[in-house]
């Protein structure tokens, strides 16, 4: 059983709850769940290095990168909205992922190239969703009858 995980997990939150009994560090929003997020992602990193376990790439750095985007993110004014950043951080893993496993980094750079598109031409985006959703409202209930049509005539018993 590898236990550098639980080992990680119980150094942490020891760590944590020393530095709240005497007051250090608590002024840097470390009551959030941000701030856990950051440190299971560190829990998965080292488990990932220490027991050469690709597997923990990927949650360890989906973790790590929304707990500093919802900790830090908006301290900073280029850094990217909230969807723009997920699929950086998602594509991130995939290719740090890919330098370990030799797989996934076609994936990581399409995510890649499409944070960069949703990060430099926003209003493209939302012209097309604006248009899908109001389509999407006139003809939803065709899919209704569709499916009972199915359902009526041709599902066997």
């Amino acid at each position: 059983m590898r236990w550098t995980f639980v080992a990680m997990i119980m150094l942490e939150i020891g760590l944590y709850f020393l530095l709240k009994n005497f007051d250090l560090f608590f002024n840097m929003n470390m009551n959030t769940l941000p701030f856990f997020f950051i440190m299971f992602g560190i829990a998965f990193m080292v488990q990932a290095k220490a027991e050469k376990d690709d597997q923990a790439i990927v949650p360890a750095v989906l973790l790590l990168g929304l707990g500093i985007h919802f900790l830090w993110g908006k301290s900073f004014p280029f850094w990217p909205d909230d969807l723009t950043a997920m699929i950086w951080i998602i594509a991130l893993a995939f290719i740090i992922r890919s330098a370990q496993t030799k797989s996934g980094f076609v994936q990581g750079f399409i995510l890649l190239l499409i944070g960069g598109f949703l990060y430099y031409f926003p209003s493209a985006l939302t012209s097309f969703i604006q248009k899908s959703v109001s389509n999407w409202q006139a003809f939803w209930p065709i899919l209704f009858v569709i499916a009972g049509l199915y359902l009526l005539f041709f599902r066997k018993k």
